[in-house]
Parts: C-alpha cells; structure tokens; sequence
C-alpha cells in the first residue's frame, strides 16, 4: 500500500512574499487551507517534500512550497495527477523521484486505507463488494 509522506511544514514568512508575487493570468488566486502543509510525495524514503500551496500563473499550473533539510523554495509547474502521467514517468514536481507518484492519495491515512479495503473488495467479489459490505 502506498501512502503520502507525513512530513509537514509552515511557509517561511519570504517565502510567502514570494508566493504572492507569483502572477495569475486566470484570474482569482486559489491559496490552500492555511493548517499545515503536508507532503503529497509518495511515502517512500526521500528528503525532498512538496505541498501545493497556491494556484501557479500558468492554466494548469500549481504553486508548491517545497523543502528539504537545506531549505524552503518555490515551484510553479503542473503536477503528475493534472497530467495524468503513467505510472514509472518521471514526476513534474520532484525530478529524480524514486517511486511512482500517489497524488490521488492526498486523504488522511485512515481514510486512504478505507478506500484501498472498498476497491479490494470490489475486486474480490465484484462491482457491490462483499456480501453485508457497506452499500451492498
């Protein structure tokens, strides 16, 4: 089972200067929540994290904060899930990365293991899951 990493982190003060001098071209600037940001680079062994922290200035484009143990910095690029890139390409947001990008997994652990248990049981015994399974 795959899971995102559960690294997590707060934008620097610059580089939240630097995140609202990003351009928008499409109009409002969509931020996401302001509650921490975890990484949603698959939990594999890495050190390089990334969070999408705002809308990028191109039509599919997304601003991440990423971080490492040397720092905080910016990307403005469009991510693996928006491109919907084959499993073993090369991911748009951490080159080099060493496993397959999971960004449909951005839920809670809990909940990303609850859908994994409903799509086995599908795939066990068929579309309607396990007999006396939830929604059968």
């Amino acid at each position: 089972m795959t899971y995102r990493c559960t690294e997590s982190t707060a934008p620097e003060r610059r580089i939240l200067v630097l995140a609202h001098a990003v351009p928008n071209f499409r109009g409002d600037t969509e931020w996401a929540p302001d509650d921490g940001f975890q990484c949603l680079v698959e939990d594999v062994e890495h050190t390089f994290h990334a969070a999408r922290l705002r809308t990028g200035s191109g039509e599919n484009t997304d601003v991440f904060l990423c971080w490492s143990p040397e720092g905080q910095w910016l990307m403005d690029v469009e991510c693996c899930l928006k491109t919907r890139t084959p499993a073993g390409s090369s991911c748009t947001i951490y080159a080099g990365h060493p496993g397959r990008c999971e960004w449909a997994y951005m839920d809670p652990r809990q909940v990303a293991e609850q859908a994994m248990a409903d799509q086995y049981l599908r795939d066990l015994y068929g579309r309607h899951g396990a007999p006396g399974a939830r929604g059968s």
